[in-house]
């Protein structure tokens, strides 16, 4: 669950960056907000890999376990 929720804090980091980039009146501003934005998602994407091959090793550890359980 932990996990779960700082996904969550970075996709509203992300999202409040490029909604503050777009408001911004100085390109500079602009430029830094988009920036950070971008380094939320790639915390985001870099979390959600993470996930994704947890989830395929605990899959294959599972199939694994049962394969070792079926009688030969």
């Amino acid at each position: 669950m932990p996990r779960q929720k700082n996904m969550a804090y970075y996709r509203a980091r992300e999202e409040a960056e490029r909604a503050r980039a777009a408001k911004a009146t100085d390109p500079i501003a602009a430029k830094l907000h988009l920036q950070l934005a971008e380094q939320y998602g790639k915390v985001v994407r870099g979390e959600e890999t993470i996930s994704r091959l947890l989830a395929a090793r605990d899959s294959k550890q599972a199939i694994s376990d049962a394969d070792s359980e079926t009688p030969s």
